[in-house]
């Protein structure tokens, strides 16, 4: 194994039944031609690639993330790639890397070729690196909303997901959707290149088929003939906001909604792409400004908690921290979600009650305070 995957430790040692039932039903990378020191990873786990390596063996059936880098003759990290597969029982993936582009190409094999290649497994396992069971629960937890429909919804259409800022030409910027990358203010978040004319298509078409399709966080909260007092509540309580996403975006859906939150972290996480962690803020903040929503679906709030807890488990402490306001956007967000969920006489007392559980591991594991109210609550003191 170590000549396979260079710097891979397993943690734990798999019961031989499982091992077996896992080389057996399990699903196969198989890569061509990837060159020494590569970076190559599944999800949660990263190697570099050693001289005999050839793909990696015993993966799960269900939803995976492969990505990879290249790595130059200094030792220069290239930006990560990667895509989303689902793996079937016993399923084969052949890919071949591209000197050129330094990018995994699709090798198509006919079935015969496939049953080949499956009965010829044996001789090429030494070249396969297994997949770390141990670190499939963790997997699972991150992605288990994540369904092939969400993924197909959200995912390029190139299917490549690159952390690599992407070059926008100002046509392209012109008639795309204004909210699909788009930070927490409003303002783009891809540079802007001027095109040649000859070029102009091209360009465009690139980036389209590069860019996350994301749903749009409304930036209205309140109906277009709302009174102003409606104007107050909607702006307060972002429960409005949320029903026109979950009936625009989601088929009101909250495993569709839960989907994008997860599918957004992974891609930041793992993938690096940062367009996506400023959509999962996004949402993060229009769920945790709800006032009504939480009394009237319980059921999401409670599916929220949980899936909290997995994502913030796989972050540093302080990595949200803004550098400037040295305030953490999680603890300032989650602060309003627990304030509603102790104020409020109409809550779930199952949901008030695993969210104030929440709180409090969050309070012991990382020391966040959510007793002092936001800077923007404060009280200002004014000198006449």
């Amino acid at each position: 194994m170590w000549a396979v995957l260079q710097g891979f430790v397993s943690r734990m040692s798999m019961d031989p039944a499982l091992a077996r039932r896992l080389f057996t039903e399990g699903g196969v990378l198989i890569v061509e031609e990837m060159p020494v020191g590569t970076e190559i990873g599944i999800d949660c786990n990263s190697w570099r690639t050693a001289e005999r390596f050839r793909g990696v063996k015993m993966i799960p059936t269900g939803l995976h993330y492969i990505y990879y880098s290249a790595v130059d003759r200094h030792g220069q990290t290239a930006p990560r790639t990667g895509f989303f597969c689902v793996m079937k029982k016993r399923q084969i993936i052949v890919k071949r890397w591209n000197r050129t582009t330094e990018d995994l190409d699709d090798v198509v094999k006919s079935e015969e070729e496939i049953e080949r290649l499956r009965a010829g497994l044996k001789d090429i396992d030494k070249n396969l690196g297994a997949y770390p069971y141990e670190s499939l629960k963790k997997w699972v937890g991150l992605t288990q909303h994540i369904s092939q429909s969400v993924l197909e919804s959200l995912e390029p259409v190139s299917k490549n997901i690159c952390s690599r800022s992407q070059i926008e030409s100002e046509e392209t910027r012109s008639v795309r959707d204004e909210g699909t990358l788009t930070s927490e203010c409003g303002s783009s978040l891809l540079p802007t290149a001027h095109a040649s004319s000859s070029s102009s298509v091209q360009s465009d078409v690139t980036v389209q088929e590069s860019q996350l399709r994301l749903s749009r966080v409304p930036d209205r909260k309140f109906p277009a003939d709302a009174t102003p007092e409606e104007v107050t509540r909607h702006s307060m309580d972002h429960s409005y906001a949320l029903s026109c996403m979950m009936r625009d975006y989601y088929g009101n859906d909250i495993k569709n909604l839960l989907g994008e939150l997860q599918f957004c972290f992974v891609c930041f996480l793992i993938g690096h792409v940062y367009s996506a962690f400023e959509q999962w803020k996004c949402l993060i903040h229009l769920l945790c400004s709800c006032d009504e929503a939480i009394t009237t679906n319980p059921d999401l709030f409670m599916k929220l908690i949980n899936t909290l807890h997995f994502q913030i488990n796989e972050i540093p402490e302080d990595f949200f921290v803004d550098i400037v306001s040295r305030t953490n956007f999680l603890t300032t967000t989650l602060q309003m979600f627990f304030s509603t969920l102790e104020e409020s006489t109409t809550v779930d007392s199952q949901l008030r009650k695993r969210g104030l559980q929440f709180r409090k591991h969050l309070t012991k594991k990382f020391k966040w305070d959510f007793t002092q109210p936001p800077d923007d609550c404060q009280p200002v003191i004014v000198d006449v």
